[in-house]
């Protein structure tokens, strides 16, 4: 009966952080690692993750794939070849507890710079910047699965139509997960259990990929933003004291 709870607790968060994928674009990590980690070993959780952000992300390529600003993406992919190599092999030696107060700091910084509107300001971005941006993006994407505020960061100085920076972000998103998958399966971290439970949580994160997407221009976003920075919040003090 435990196990049939905890599978059923996976497809909820999943469900609904792709909801928040499919609204936003982007945020599944910051949904589901900090809230999955509390019950379950971190290892398994990046796992998961990255079988199913895959899988999803090849999905919504299909469908934007002509909005993608390749010029832009190409550095952040090069780059990011450096930072999921080393970020998998710190994570496949480094114990869980330690991984865990790590994510619980960033996750509580980005939490509260999502509360507070706190932005990130750089100036004359080009290209070029999005060498270390990968590098940066995937280091901690491998190590903690949370790669996207930093390619956000980058991306929106570069990319100002909507569609098009969507576009480009999952299309690197789809990049670093498939060199995760490659990486993680040499390091051991992909196991029978995590395929399978990445099978039973994906019909759950294509319905929740569904409604979010037709629920993109309905939802205030401030107001979605503050409670998301909440949820994150919470599960970061979670994550501190358990």
């Amino acid at each position: 009966m435990e196990g049939i709870l905890i599978v059923l607790f996976f497809a909820v968060i999943f469900f609904l952080a792709h909801l928040v994928k499919g609204f936003a674009g982007f945020g599944t990590a910051l949904v589901t690692i900090p809230v999955l980690a509390l019950f379950v070993e971190l290892k398994l959780v990046l796992a998961i993750v990255v079988v199913v952000g895959l899988f999803i992300s090849f999905v919504m390529h299909m469908q934007y794939n002509k909005k993608v600003l390749y010029n832009y993406a190409k550095p952040v992919c090069i780059g990011s070849i450096i930072g999921v190599i080393i970020g998998t092999m710190i994570l496949v030696v480094v114990e869980n507890m330690l991984l865990k107060l790590i994510l619980a700091a960033i996750i509580s910084i980005l939490a509260l710079s999502i509360l507070f509107e706190k932005k990130i300001h750089t100036h004359r971005v080009n290209e070029r910047w999005g060498y270390p941006a990968g590098v940066v993006a995937s280091f901690i994407g491998s190590l903690f699965g949370v790669n996207g505020p930093p390619l956000v960061v980058y991306f929106t100085e570069i990319i100002k139509d909507k569609d098009k920076l969507r576009a480009t972000l999952n299309f690197t998103f789809m990049v670093m997960a498939a060199m995760q998958l490659v990486t993680y399966g040499i390091g051991g971290l992909i196991t029978e259990q995590s395929v399978l439970l990445s099978g039973i949580v994906l019909p759950f994160t294509l319905l929740g990929l569904f409604i979010g997407e037709k629920f993109e221009h309905r939802i205030d976003n401030f107001h979605f933003r503050k409670a998301i920075a909440i949820i994150l919040l919470f599960a970061a003090a979670l994550l501190w004291f358990m």
